[in-house]
C-alpha cells in the first residue's frame, strides 16, 4: 500500500512470461470449478453470466493458488443494470460496480457475504447518485478502488496517510476521470456511458498482473488498452487459494477467464 498512482506504459514494457503448470483457462462451457456465492450465475453459450441486474453483492468463486508473479485476464460485457429506474438513467444517476477478489483465503463459499475471507478486492465503481456525492464523496464518480477483506463481514477501502498528497485522500479510491484529465486525456462520465451504450454486448478486456513477493500490482484500463495503473500493496494480501468475480447492481457476461503463475 506504499503507493497508488497512475502510470502510463506501453504494452511492450510488460515482458512475456514463461508459463508453468499453475495455469487455468475457463471457456465456460459449464460452471466447472466456479461456485456461486450470491447472485444468479450460469455458464451459457461460452459465457459466465450474472443474470440478476438487481443483485447487490453477487459473487462467484474459483479455486486457484496464487504465488509469485500472477497474470489474470478475462473479457467482460455489459448486459443490463447500473441504474434503479429509467428516470434515474435519464437524470444521469448511475450505480453499478464490478471487480475481482484476489489472494482469497477462507472464502465464503456458497454464501452471500459483504467480504470474502481474507482477500483484496479490485473494484471498478460508477456511482453518480446525488446522495453518494453528499454523504460518501470518496465513492462518487467513476472509481478504481482497492478493498481489503479480513472476514466475510469485514471489508473496507485500504487506507494509507501517504496517499493524501498524491490523490487527495488516504483511501485507495482513484477518480479515473480526474486521473485521465491530469494525463491530458479529456473524458467525462457521459462519454463513458455513451461508449458503453454504443458498444452494448461487446467485450472489454481486463488484465491484472501482481507479484505476491514484492506487492507490485498492475491493472490495465479496460477503456484504454495500453494504459496501466500501478500500485504497491502488502504482498501478504495477494497470496491465496481462490479468486472471485463480483458485481453490484449489474448483469454482466464473462467470455473467458485465464490465470497463470510464473
Amino acid at each position: 500500500m506504499k503507493k497508488f498512482t497512475l502510470v502510463l506504459v506501453g504494452l511492450v514494457v510488460l515482458l512475456p512470461f514463461t508459463l508453468t503448470a499453475q495455469n487455468v483457462y475457463d471457456s465456460f462451457g459449464a460452471m466447472s470449478a466456479w461456485r456461486a456465492g450470491s447472485g444468479d450465475w450460469a455458464a451459457t453459450n461460452g459465457d459466465l453470466i450474472q443474470r440478476d441486474k438487481n443483485a447487490g453483492i453477487a459473487r462467484v468463486d474459483r479455486p486457484y493458488r496464487q504465488s509469485g508473479e500472477v497474470t489474470v485476464e478475462f473479457a467482460v460485457r455489459y448486459i443490463d443494470g447500473g441504474f434503479k429506474s429509467e428516470a434515474d438513467a435519464m437524470r444521469g444517476h448511475y450505480h453499478g460496480g464490478f471487480g475481482i477478489h484476489v489472494g482469497v483465503r477462507n472464502p465464503a463459499l456458497g454464501k452471500r457475504a459483504w467480504g470474502n475471507g481474507e482477500s483484496v478486492l479490485m473494484w471498478l465503481n460508477l456511482d453518480t447518485r446525488p446522495e453518494t456525492l453528499r454523504n460518501y464523496p470518496e465513492h462518487y464518480g467513476f472509481r478504481a478502488q482497492i478493498y481489503r477483506s479480513t472476514s466475510n463481514v469485514d471489508m473496507d477501502l485500504i487506507r494509507d496517510p501517504a496517499l493524501r498528497p498524491i490523490i487527495g485522500t488516504d483511501a485507495m479510491t482513484l477518480d479515473i476521470i480526474a486521473a485521465l484529465r491530469d494525463a491530458g486525456i479529456m473524458v467525462t462520465v457521459d462519454d463513458l456511458v455513451y461508449l458503453l451504450a454504443a458498444h452494448m454486448n461487446e467485450y472489454w478486456p481486463i488484465a491484472i498482473q501482481f507479484n505476491t513477493v514484492t506487492g507490485d500490482v498492475w491493472v490495465e484500463d479496460p477503456t484504454l488498452p495500453g494504459l496501466w495503473y500501478w500500485m504497491q500493496l502488502d504482498p501478504s494480501f495477494l497470496r491465496g487459494d481462490y479468486v472471485a468475480l463480483r458485481t453490484n447492481s449489474l448483469s454482466l457476461g464473462v467470455d473467458f477467464f485465464q490465470a497463470r503463475s510464473h
